[in-house]
């Protein structure tokens, strides 16, 4: 049984050239984190421009720490986000690389769609933690996670390429019980002996 969970950037380092909205002040991850399109977003208008963003320890979706021992092997980590080109026609480029300790995969290329509206774009599907290689994901590469982005050719006028969310998206298999009973099942959740707290009235009547 596969579970997921998200990760959220909670800082950022090294070079950053990008904008919060709303001012100019250098871009913040607390301004990718929240699903709000126009309402918080960072922007960049020029090549080259870039920044990398750092991630925190793993945490459940709802809640609550994910430590080693809750994960008995991962599957897959895949970067996801919404972006918005402001132009009225055409596409603007964005490279984006997964990388951090022992982790590091080729840039991504995404072609990012004019008109305003906000689209929702995917880095590869990375299976191993190194391109070359092939290593296993191990839970300690999720703890020194980071996320490079990088304009890719200037826009023109007063046009915009705009990111308002941005997370990374782990696919894991659980350690202990990993198959249902009556619908229950452990993803998400803190577990006792392998049944979900949150549901564990539902078990045999108890």
């Amino acid at each position: 049984m596969a579970c997921t969970f998200k990760i959220f950037p909670d800082d950022e380092t090294g070079s950053n050239h990008w904008l919060n909205s709303g001012s100019a002040a250098t871009a913040t991850a607390e301004f990718v984190d929240n699903d709000n399109d126009d309402g918080e977003y960072i922007y960049e208008n020029l090549n080259g421009h870039r920044i990398t963003f750092t991630f925190p320890d793993p945490v459940l979706d709802s809640g609550g720490s994910l430590a080693d021992s809750d994960i008995d092997s991962i599957t897959s980590v895949q970067l996801k986000f919404k972006a918005s080109y402001t132009a009225g026609s055409g596409t603007t480029g964005l490279y984006t690389q997964l990388k951090g300790t022992d982790v590091d995969h080729a840039l991504d290329n995404h072609s990012i769609l004019a008109g305003g509206s906000y689209g929702t774009y995917s880095g590869d599907l990375e299976t191993d933690s190194d391109d070359d290689n092939g290593d296993d994901w191990e839970y300690s590469h999720l703890q020194a996670l980071q996320v490079f982005l990088r304009k890719q050719n200037n826009v023109y006028g007063r046009t915009e390429l705009r990111i308002s969310y941005f997370y990374l998206e782990v696919t894991y298999v659980p350690t202990g019980y990993s198959d249902t009973v009556n619908g229950i099942t452990n993803c998400d959740t803190r577990k006792i002996n392998g049944i979900a707290v949150n549901q564990i009235g539902k078990v045999n009547g108890v």
